[in-house]
């Protein structure tokens, strides 16, 4: 079968951009970003990724997500920083993300 029938992998954020005006689409990200982070982070069985690779993948996600104004995303972005997954350990970067957690969260408030 040739691979001509298939679309070429876009980079997430260029499919952002392209879809940028469209808050639905933004969302969707997001949420399919932080599932993705967190299947990878919670899961234990083995599959083809090993425990560096997941956790590289979960801070790639919580980060996008994070990016795209999640406040779960900046929630974990703070852990991983934490706990040095994905990352190295830094807690002053890990202090920042909470803070812009906790500062989002006061901004939906009003």
């Amino acid at each position: 079968m040739s691979n001509e029938n298939f679309p070429q992998p876009m980079d997430i954020d260029d499919i952002i951009k392209t879809n940028d005006e469209n808050e639905n689409y933004k969302n969707s990200c997001q949420i399919l970003l932080l599932y993705l982070g967190r299947y990878l982070t919670e899961k234990e069985e083995e599959n083809v990724l090993s425990k560096n690779e997941k956790d590289k993948t979960a801070f790639f996600c919580f980060k996008k997500s994070a990016k795209l104004g999640s406040n779960e995303g900046l929630f974990r972005l703070g852990c991983c920083y934490l706990y040095g997954v994905g990352i190295e350990k830094n807690c002053q970067k890990a202090l920042e993300y909470f803070e812009k957690k906790r500062l989002t969260k006061d901004e939906h408030k009003t």
